[in-house]
């Protein structure tokens, strides 16, 4: 059977997330059915929603548990329309930001549902030659490009591969993974060469204002399954980091804080746990320092209440 026709979708959900609300659809549908065993199978079919097509391939059973095997896929996809689709509240956390060039997305869902059984769901995506305006500062990140797969399987996994852009002239290229939601494990891999002020402009924290000068940075980490949420275990111990830092001219301020720190140059390296300092110097208020040396125990200290740090360290100033 072959059904062609315009529907509107006044509430889509999984569960409580709400998926898709009041948006009209254009079906084109080729579609067999077969009555007796309840099996609905669907060729090579489109649906057309704000303007961006989606192919839809694959069978649905509706027996003593219900199955299905289906594939979605959408190229040349328009993220401005993608992200009008976005449901009530979320749309919100994005409005300073405005965003356009090519998304692709394959979504593959297979398996049984009944109950608190759900089936596997695998989302491969991906971004190219994308922009994204911070409309109120007026700075845009340029040339993004992503690949990024996500499933839902043994607690959900999240990676993001082949990752880039360009800030006003400075570059990030990176990838990254998150395993298990629930109690996550993570791996970073990035290199940046930013000027401070320009990812000031882009993306504030509220923390941390008035950031100035260039960094120039390089990242590895690792941390297992249990060291998010065991510190007080010693799960800090499962973390592994190396790279380094360095900083030109570097300046910040810390809300709640009257000084200003300033001057900021230097090169931190940093291997798991310890951390070396190659002669940073700057200005914290009027008063300059000079610091070279060695931070270990780092991530116990950050992370853990009454843990000591092991500074190794020579720190002058002319101000004191």
């Amino acid at each position: 059977h072959k059904v062609d026709g315009n529907i509107f979708a006044n509430k889509i959900n999984s569960g409580n997330l709400l998926l898709l609300q009041e948006r009209p659809l254009d079906l084109e549908l080729d579609m067999q059915i077969d009555q007796l065993q309840n099996k609905y199978l669907v060729r090579k079919s489109l649906v057309t929603v704000s303007a961006m097509e989606i192919t839809l391939a694959g069978v649905y059973k509706d027996q003593d548990h219900p199955y299905i095997d289906m594939e979605a896929e959408g190229e040349d996809l328009d993220i401005e329309s993608i992200l009008s689709l976005l449901p009530p509240g979320y749309d919100n956390k994005i409005a300073d930001y405005k965003s356009e060039g090519e998304m692709y997305a394959k979504c593959r869902i297979k398996g049984t549902f009944a109950n608190e059984i759900k089936p596997a769901v695998r989302i491969d995506f991906g971004l190219k030659k994308a922009t994204i305006e911070n409309k109120k500062s007026e700075i845009s990140l340029e040339n993004v490009e992503l690949d990024g797969r996500y499933e839902n399987i043994s607690g959900g996994k999240l990676e993001l591969n082949n990752v880039y852009f360009v800030l006003n002239g400075g570059k990030f290229k990176g990838s990254g993974k998150i395993v298990d939601f629930t109690n996550p494990s993570f791996t970073i891999n990035s290199e940046a060469n930013l000027n401070l002020s320009d990812v000031n402009r882009f993306v504030s924290t509220g923390v941390v204002s008035n950031l100035s000068g260039n960094a120039n940075l390089k990242l590895k980490m690792q941390a297992d399954a249990g060291s998010l949420k065991s510190f007080e275990q010693g799960g800090y111990n499962q973390i592994k980091a190396n790279g380094y830092i360095k900083v030109v001219n570097g300046g910040f301020k810390i809300q709640g804080d009257t000084l200003n720190y300033s001057g900021f140059n230097g090169e931190l390296q940093y291997q798991d746990d310890l951390v070396k300092i190659e002669q940073l110097q700057g200005m914290l208020g009027k008063t300059d320092f000079k610091l070279k040396g060695s931070l270990k125990n780092l991530f116990a200290w950050l992370f853990r209440e009454n843990e000591s740090i092991g500074i190794d360290a020579v720190v002058e100033s002319r101000s004191v």
